[in-house]
């Protein structure tokens, strides 16, 4: 699936890029551990540092993923996207380089072509508010145990640890 067994390489890329890597829900369990690059979830349960990343990004890296959620994919940058299935190349949203193929035969491949880019101002900037929404979401869940949810549905238990 998608990013499966390609967490070494898609770090690797964000590192020499110096780019923030977001994901989707399924995307979650391959590129969220262990990632000193990583600004969250996309979608309808994910946080402002990877929308507004994909809304201001120069060039989007789609990998592995054929993101249902349009809605999520406004960009002007150019995208390019990695998929086994060529026919859904393209079907959430432009696509300037559309590539079918494993993701890590392709990075594999692309890597040592990549050079090191030094601005990380981009990086950072992402960091800053992925860590702000933790902060939120943390914050949230302690006035819901002190106070009670009053939403009906069962809460969360735990303090938020991913920094």
């Amino acid at each position: 699936m998608g990013c499966d067994g390609a967490h070494e390489l898609v770090t690797a890329l964000a590192e020499r890029l110096k780019a923030p890597v977001g994901w989707t829900l399924k995307g979650k369990m391959f590129l969220e551990h262990d990632n000193d690059h990583g600004i969250g979830m996309t979608g309808f349960i994910g946080g402002k540092a990877c929308a507004d990343a994909i809304a201001q990004c120069d060039a989007l890296l789609l990998l592995g993923t054929d993101f249902p959620w349009k809605d999520f994919l406004h960009t002007k940058a150019r995208v390019a996207q990695v998929l086994t299935h060529g026919e859904r190349l393209g079907r959430r949203t432009h696509v300037d380089m559309g590539l079918i193929g494993d993701v890590r035969a392709t990075l594999e491949a692309l890597l040592p072509h990549v050079r090191e880019r030094a601005d990380d101002s981009f990086l950072k900037d992402r960091r800053k508010v992925y860590h702000a929404d933790l902060d939120s979401l943390a914050r949230h869940e302690g006035e819901q145990e002190a106070g009670g949810d009053r939403s009906g549905l069962p809460g969360r238990r735990g303090k938020c640890s991913c920094r």
